[in-house]
C-alpha cells in the first residue's frame, strides 16, 4: 500500500492526519522509506 493509499482510508473512516514523519531509505533497501513512514490521525466525526 502506499502513503496515500493509508491517508485516503483515514479520510474516509472519518479521520485528519495531523502529523506525518517520512525518514528517507537508502539505495541497499529501497523499501526502507516506505517503512519508516509513519502518520498520526485524529478522529473529526
Amino acid at each position: 500500500m502506499s502513503q496515500s493509499l493509508v491517508k485516503t482510508w483515514f479520510t474516509f473512516l472519518g479521520f485528519e492526519v495531523i502529523f506525518e514523519n517520512k525518514e528517507p531509505g537508502t539505495d541497499n533497501y529501497p523499501w526502507e522509506g516506505w517503512l519508516r513512514w509513519g502518520c498520526v490521525a485524529k478522529r473529526v466525526r
